[in-house]
């Protein structure tokens, strides 16, 4: 008598596998990676054209000219070029603020502060301008992201209002990033966490 491990490991070795379902592998792989290469291709573009030039005055047309594809294949990965600028923020950004629920400034925004030290020419393309900058698209993603990561609802006296306290975060956030970009005194990115946490922590202490 065969052990009952034996016959099960027998009857599958019977299966067969499904070449339809093998085929249909197959042809996704190449069509899912040359998606991921054109996305690569506008990215890139789209970050080359932001280092010269103000988010507001970039189209859609230079972004499409500037990759080697059609404006049709650019609307076919991203709606609009406010979409494109926030799977950026989404996919590099964000996930570097780190939550520090425990603590009264509720951010750890180091590593945000250092990408942007990095590349400050970039970042003041994207906020500068007024109407049509890139400033709203980064608050509202900002905003987003603080409420998730810092986890207000847990951290933060209920009585306060969700919304008043994200924004004055994010408003503390970028006023910071914005002295330091504009400062004539150099702030390394640990000066600047100070400065967010001292603001940041005793606004909030005071809303409390």
């Amino acid at each position: 008598m065969k052990h009952k491990s034996q016959a099960v490991s027998e009857h599958a070795g019977d299966e067969r596998p499904n070449p339809h379902a093998s085929a249909a592998a197959s042809a996704a792989a190449p069509v899912d990676a040359r998606i991921q290469r054109t996305r690569a291709v506008i990215d890139h573009a789209f970050v080359q054209l932001l280092f010269k030039h103000a988010y507001r005055t970039i189209t859609v047309r230079d972004i499409a000219l500037k990759a080697g594809v059609g404006r049709a294949t650019f609307y076919a990965h991203y709606e609009s070029k406010d979409q494109l600028l926030r799977s950026q923020l989404t996919r590099i950004i964000l996930p570097v603020l780190k939550a520090c629920p425990e603590k009264p400034y509720l951010l750890d925004c180091t590593a945000l502060f250092d990408h942007v030290l990095s590349a400050p020419q970039l970042f003041r393309n994207i906020m500068s301008g007024g109407e049509g900058s890139g400033a709203r698209v980064v608050r509202v993603a900002l905003q987003e992201r603080v409420e998730v990561v810092a986890g207000f609802r847990d951290s933060i006296d209920r009585r306060l209002p969700l919304e008043l306290v994200t924004r004055f975060v994010v408003s503390t956030l970028l006023a910071v990033t914005l002295h330091a970009l504009q400062s004539k005194t150099p702030e390394s990115p640990a000066e600047m966490q100070i400065r967010f946490a001292r603001l940041a922590g005793s606004g909030i202490g005071e809303l409390a």
